[in-house]
C-alpha cells in the first residue's frame, strides 16, 4: 500500500518553485555522512506541518477500506492506536532519507528561526494542512511576495546554503514493505477485533 502523501508533498514543491525563481547551491559531496535520528526527523515533519498532517493521513488511509464504515468508535481508534506507530517509522524514514545528513536538518532549523524562514516555512505549513483540511487555499504568492527586503534577504541566503538541496530531491515513497500489511492485519483482528481485507 502507498500511503496518500505524495499530493502533499507536490503542493510543498510546487508552492517553492512557484514564489522563488532562485537558484539552489549544489550540495557538496561529504563521505559517509550521518544520518538524521527520529526525533530530528518528526522536528523536519513540524517544520513543514506533517506533524498535524500525518494523524490525518493515516486516519484517511482507513477511511478508504469498506469495513471501517461499520467499526463502532472503540474499534476505530483501537486500530488508528495499534497501526499509527508502524506508519510513524514510514514517514520517519522518508524524512530521513530526504534530509539525510544532520547538517542539512541544521541548516533548515536555524533557518526556520529567521523572519524570512518563519514566513517561508509558514507558508509550507499552510499549504500542507490546506490539502488535508480543505479551506480557503493560501496565497502563498501574496504571502511570500509581502516579504520586506530583510526577510527576502534570509532566503535568498537559504537559497544558497547546501540545505536547500532538499528541495531538489523528490520526496520518497512511503509505502509497506513486505509483509507489513499482513502484520497489521493480523494484528487488527487479534487486539481490536476488526477484519480488513487490505490495506
Amino acid at each position: 500500500m502507498m500511503i496518500p502523501v505524495s499530493r502533499i508533498a507536490r503542493t510543498v514543491a510546487f508552492a517553492v518553485a512557484f514564489c522563488f525563481v532562485m537558484p539552489v547551491a549544489a550540495e557538496p559531496a561529504v563521505a559517509a555522512p550521518a544520518r538524521l535520528t527520529v526525533a530530528q526527523a518528526r522536528e523536519a515533519q513540524a517544520l513543514f506541518g506533517f506533524d498535524e498532517a500525518i494523524p490525518k493521513i493515516i486516519e484517511e488511509a482507513f477511511k478508504e477500506q469498506p469495513e471501517y464504515q461499520t467499526m463502532t468508535p472503540t474499534q476505530r481508534q483501537c486500530l488508528l492506536d495499534m497501526a499509527s506507530p508502524s506508519f510513524y517509522g514510514l514517514f520517519d524514514d522518508a524524512f530521513i532519507e530526504m534530509f539525510g545528513d544532520p547538517g542539512i536538518f541544521a541548516g533548515w532549523k536555524a533557518f526556520s528561526e529567521t523572519p524570512g524562514g518563519r514566513i517561508f516555512l509558514g507558508g509550507m505549513r499552510k499549504a500542507v494542512l490546506f490539502k488535508i483540511n480543505g479551506g480557503p487555499e493560501p496565497d502563498m504568492a501574496g504571502m511570500f511576495g509581502a516579504m520586506g527586503d530583510a526577510e527576502k534577504a534570509d532566503v535568498a541566503a537559504f537559497m544558497e546554503s547546501p540545505a536547500a538541496s532538499v528541495m531538489q530531491k523528490g520526496f520518497p515513497d512511503v509505502t509497506f514493505p513486505p509483509g507489513m500489511e499482513k502484520t497489521l492485519q493480523a494484528r487488527a483482528q487479534q487486539e481490536c477485533g476488526v477484519t480488513l481485507d487490505k490495506l
